[in-house]
């Protein structure tokens, strides 16, 4: 007589930011999970009661993270997917990420980084912005003094070169205004210690 045994694979767990309330004891619990070879699946606006966690045989380790950010934003977001992370939902109203790795154990990151990344990118789309307004210059000016009858095209290129230096500078400035924004805030909220 065969005994078949069948392994569970889902369990619940219960009011985990309510007993966790600090992000580095829920970020510890579910890399415990992890290790385990439990992983939780999307989590949704009722995970801070209840969510599943499933099997997950893989050999991955993962590296959690609790979105310390005031106000996350899509371009944050787009920085931290960039580095490696995966967003697997909210819990208890902020957002938790997770990275695969092997070997040491990665870095959580920053509102520092992101900053930083930001800065990055609004020098880029000034950068672009300029160029552009450089190329619609030197198109009127060697397009004018050009033999030709027809400067409808000079005039139609230059013009599209100027739009998309509006448009960059515009973007620029979006981002700079979001990022001090940022910092504002991060610098007005009380330190720990």
């Amino acid at each position: 007589m065969a005994h078949w045994v069948m392994a569970r694979t889902t369990r619940s767990a219960w009011f985990v930011p309510f007993r966790m309330p600090e992000a580095e004891q829920i970020e510890a619990w579910f890399e415990e999970r992890a290790a385990e070879g439990w992983a939780p699946g999307e989590l949704r606006a009722t995970s801070a009661i209840r969510f599943a966690l499933h099997r997950d045989e893989s050999a991955a380790r993962y590296r959690y993270v609790v979105d310390q950010r005031p106000f996350p934003d899509a371009e944050g977001d787009i920085a931290i997917e960039a580095a490696g992370w995966e967003e697997i939902g909210q819990l208890g109203g902020r957002d938790v990420w997770r990275r695969p790795y092997e070997g040491e154990r990665p870095g959580s990151f920053s509102t520092e980084s992101l900053v930083e990344r930001r800065w990055h990118l609004s020098r880029a789309f000034a950068m672009a912005s300029g160029l552009a307004f450089v190329v619609a210059i030197a198109v009127f000016a060697v397009g004018t003094t050009a033999a030709g009858e027809d400067q409808s095209v000079v005039v139609m290129t230059a013009a599209i070169a100027v739009l998309v230096g509006v448009v960059c500078a515009a973007v620029a400035a979006g981002i700079t205004r979001r990022t001090a924004r940022q910092v504002a805030l991060d610098d007005s909220r009380p330190r720990p210690g």
